[in-house]
């Protein structure tokens, strides 16, 4: 605003009249005003920063552990690679064919593992899978008291099962297996 603007103008109220100099700052209110700007500039640049650096500091950890994990997963897999069952191949020589009532097992049947009868489920039919498995359940809960182990054949056992002849108890269940087909029917 000039000078003669002011004068020309309208009065702000009677008998009040305007000076240029009525609106100006005393230097020290500039002076002020200045510094409070650079202090307030400040305080703000450093708030954007530490978030910065913050929210880089989190991706850098979530990255870290997706590594950690990747890296743990690996060394598991590469370990159960290393334990899984091995076929040994020997040449078993056939006795003559006698008929008997019930098969006496050989001596390649005796090293069968759990271990061994769950690896060859993937590749197995359904009704052999179903078969494997529940060998695989009664080496576990008659051969090593592995009770959580055989539970997890059985009950993969029960989901593979999808006719009534196969969820029936039969007498050379187990007595675990009997309690797991008897509680899938009761309500």
């Amino acid at each position: 605003m000039h000078r003669d603007d002011l004068e020309n103008d309208e009065p702000l109220a009677e008998g009040v009249s305007a000076s240029a100099n009525m609106f100006a700052l005393p230097a020290d209110v500039a002076a002020l005003r200045e510094r409070l700007l650079a202090e307030t500039t400040q305080v703000v640049v450093k708030r954007v920063q530490r978030w910065r650096w913050t929210r880089a500091a989190g991706w850098g950890l979530a990255y870290a552990a997706g590594l950690a994990t990747a890296w743990l997963g690996f060394r598991a897999w590469d370990q159960s690679s290393n334990n899984a069952p091995q076929v040994v191949a020997q040449t078993v020589t056939q006795p003559p064919v006698v008929e008997k009532t019930k098969p006496t097992p050989t001596p390649v049947a005796s090293r069968v593992t759990p271990e061994l009868l769950r690896y060859r489920v993937a590749s197995a039919p359904r009704d052999e899978q179903i078969k494997l498995l529940k060998q695989a359940g009664d080496l576990y809960l008659r051969e090593r008291n592995d009770l959580r182990s055989a539970v997890q054949c059985y009950q993969q056992v029960l989901e593979l099962a999808d006719t009534p002849e196969q969820l029936a108890v039969l007498p050379e269940d187990t007595w675990l297996l009997a309690e797991l087909k008897n509680a899938r029917h009761s309500p």
